[in-house]
């Protein structure tokens, strides 16, 4: 049998040697990068090196022989994992781990494992110095891949940061091993801390995610399904999970699919149906269903969403509560057939809301144009909508601010400012003298007008017309 010790003279090949010259990744392990460090020299020291053979012999001697002999080769293994340059780094674990997958012999995995472990904290630290970012994240991923990455170890949280942060530069195929390798380390009753908060990363990647969405342990779930990176068809399956909690998380998502929300929108409990109409995303459809909800509370949420179809506003037009109807009057969705049904209403507030509110029609304005509260003829005397014959008796209204808002409005005809243009009010003369459509006439008469300003407005008028 070879003599174990020898393997420290031997200069024949380099560890490249040892993975082929073209090994094949094992373990989906990414292609690793040369790094590029001079200012760390350490991470650049020479490998022992050995050959194919050499390194066949230090495996087999890992398993048999004396106990001398299996632990000289332990020696050098640990050896050969320090020492390894951090560019050639992954390759060498998968191989390793290759090694120790394929090996029948029980003491020769065991022997690996304790190896890994044994130069874990070293490579650790080799690591986090790395000032290459490929070679650093290769070598990150492969840690992880051998099992020697710990997300319940405080000392690795800054690896698993650089990891996230980066790790849309791995293959995909190894996002996906690494990302069972990390959760396989903290599976278990003891690791349900550490897999909450793995779920609560804010860099936690989908992939990750979408593992620990089948956790058995409710917390885990619960924060899955609050996360802003899980996927969406994870959220549509948590959104049928048997915990109320988990769906309620899924409701408030902001990146829950359209059409899982509209299937949340018909949920048995009334706290998901009512997250269901908080969400800033809910669909037009799922909110037309809860529009005819029993609760009230849902209602009134459902009234005010932006997102809310004018046939789901028709409906709450005709709701019992007065601050649902409150609401539909005022939403910019609201159809003009609702808002003349609205026109009509007993609540002062509701007709206020519809003679402001911009998609009025011209009828429901003069029909609240006789409103019998000044706010409600006020609004109506500045809306857009509203017909000349009703803004020329509004002109003549008691209330100061209903004048006021008449001579401010654009679509006021000249018959209106003409009666305006004689009222006592200094500021209401002021706007005529300055509104387009008042008369040439109108405005020589202002020019001799009691207020200076309003005289001087009234010239500058007539001067810009010439």
């Amino acid at each position: 049998m070879a003599n174990i010790f020898s393997l420290f003279n031997i200069a024949s090949s380099s560890i490249s040697t040892v993975l082929g010259q073209n090994p094949p990744p094992v373990g989906n392990l990414p292609t690793p990068v040369v790094p590029q460090n001079d200012r760390f020299a350490k991470n650049n020291r020479p490998h022992p090196q050995v050959t194919e053979e050499q390194f066949n012999t230090l495996i087999q001697n890992l398993g048999s022989g004396p106990f001398a002999t299996r632990q000289a080769a332990s020696a050098q293994l640990r050896e050969l994992i320090n020492n390894c340059p951090l560019n050639q780094l992954p390759a060498f674990l998968a191989r390793l781990s290759n090694e120790r997958t394929r090996s029948s012999d029980l003491e020769v995995k065991r022997r690996i494992t304790l190896a890994l472990r044994a130069t874990n904290n070293n490579l650790i630290n080799r690591v986090n110095i790395e000032q290459n970012a490929e070679t650093k994240l290769n070598c990150i991923a492969a840690l992880a891949q051998v099992g020697t990455l710990d997300f319940g170890n405080r000392n690795h949280r800054e690896l698993f940061n650089f990891l996230f942060t980066n790790i849309n530069g791995l293959p995909q195929n190894t996002i996906t091993s690494v990302s069972q390798a990390i959760i396989n380390r903290i599976s278990g009753p003891n690791g349900v801390k550490e897999r909450r908060q793995l779920a609560q990363h804010e860099n936690a990647p989908p992939q990750i995610l979408t593992i620990l969405a089948s956790d058995q342990e409710r917390g885990v779930r619960l924060d899955v399904a609050r996360h802003r990176n899980t996927p969406a068809p994870v959220l549509t399956t948590l959104a049928g999970d048997q915990d109320v909690g988990v769906r309620d998380r899924v409701a408030r998502n902001p990146n829950t699919p359209a059409p899982t929300l509209t299937t949340l929108a018909s949920d048995q409990n009334i706290d998901i149906r009512r997250t269901v109409a908080i969400n800033p995303n809910t669909p037009a459809l799922a909110l037309t269903t809860l529009a005819s909800d029993q609760d009230i509370d849902i209602r009134c949420i459902v009234a005010v969403h932006p997102n809310t179809p004018a046939p789901a506003l028709t409906t709450l037009a005709g709701d019992q509560d007065v601050d649902i109807r409150r609401s539909v009057s005022i939403h910019q969705n609201t159809s003009a057939p609702a808002l003349t049904t609205l026109a009509g209403d007993q609540d002062v507030l509701v007709r206020r809301a519809v003679a402001w509110n911009p998609n009025t029609p011209a009828l429901a304005l003069t029909t609240l144009a006789g409103d019998q509260d000044a706010m409600v003829r006020s609004n109506v005397a500045s809306h857009r909508n509203t017909l000349a014959p009703v803004l020329i008796t509004l002109a003549g209204d008691q209330n100061i601010d209903i004048r006021r808002a008449v001579a401010i409005n654009p679509n006021t005809p000249a018959p209106a400012l003409t009666t305006l243009a004689g009222d006592q009010d200094v500021q209401i003369r002021l706007t005529v003298a300055q509104h387009q459509n008042t008369l040439a006439q109108i405005l020589t008469n202002l020019t001799q007008d009691q207020d200076p300003a309003v005289r001087a407005a009234a010239q500058r008028a007539l001067n810009s017309r010439r």
